[in-house]
């Protein structure tokens, strides 16, 4: 039986926490396709469920910071001309 943490927060709060819906997080403590689930989940009041916020958190630290990348004014010109010509407009 595993010990209950005691940073545990409701699946809303998670949400919240991490800017995303409340269905990625049910996602997350769900296992999948034979794959266990990225997201451990503790359940109390009943069925009501939580996940540790340290373990909310490490899971986007193992990914990493994204790494951002330079854009020129040229690409950033290229793209808007893009965009309005996808949308038939004219700058």
């Amino acid at each position: 039986m595993d010990i209950l943490p005691n940073d545990l927060l409701s699946l809303r709060a998670a949400a919240d926490l991490v800017g995303c819906h409340i269905a990625t997080i049910y996602r997350w403590i769900l296992p999948r396709r034979q794959q266990p689930p990225r997201l451990r989940h503790w359940l109390r009041a009943g069925t009501r469920k939580f996940v540790s916020r340290a373990e909310l958190l490490a899971l986007f630290q193992a990914s990493g910071p994204a790494q951002a990348t330079a854009i020129t004014e040229q690409e950033e010109d290229a793209w808007a001309d893009e965009v309005l010509r996808r949308h038939r407009l004219k700058r």
